[in-house]
């Protein structure tokens, strides 16, 4: 659901019903959409790297980001990834940084992941696994894979698009 999706049926409720506890749960899941739609800043965050180094989104700020949420155990991130591979063979000489965040737990699976399907770009992870990580709350993740393309301005340009649609959005960005 967007944001605006969210507001309108909440519209709906009666006043009294702001402090029921669903009113307010839909309100706070609309207001973490809200901040992390298209035309706002993407919200920062650190990292581990799968060797244990801290990685901080911001870290790639002046280049285009893709941020990927995934997870080793996730069979249509997986399957993703094929697509992820063509971005970064097409885009990344172009300016196109792709920084995957796992939503694993267990730091083997992760690294085995990685390795296995050749993914030679930016990694991190809390390792605390799925929804709970601190990270996937402040985007708001509740189901994988999910992806944000970021400017080098870190204002999101575009969130939930996959395939052969985010291929065209980086292929408008980067054709000369």
């Amino acid at each position: 659901y967007k944001a605006h999706q969210i507001d309108s049926l909440l519209a709906l409720f009666d006043p009294s019903m702001k402090t029921n506890p669903y009113y307010i749960e839909m309100k706070e899941r609309a207001d973490i959409i809200r901040k992390v739609a298209p035309g706002q800043i993407a919200p920062d965050f650190s990292a581990k790297t799968p060797d244990g180094e801290e990685f901080k989104l911001s870290y790639l700020r002046g280049k285009y980001v893709l941020i990927d949420f995934w997870a080793s155990w996730c069979a249509p991130c997986r399957a993703e990834t094929v697509e992820t591979q063509k971005l970064h063979r097409d885009f990344h000489d172009k300016g196109l940084e792709i920084y995957s965040f796992s939503l694993d737990s267990d730091a083997k699976a992760w690294r085995d992941a990685i390795e296995k399907d050749g993914m030679p770009w930016h990694h991190g992870s809390d390792l605390v696994g799925g929804k709970i990580s601190p990270v996937a709350a402040v985007y708001g993740i509740d189901g994988i894979p999910a992806i944000w393309l970021i400017g080098p301005d870190g204002v999101i340009i575009a969130e939930g698009v996959r395939g052969e649609k985010l291929y065209g959005i980086c292929e408008g960005i980067f054709t000369e």
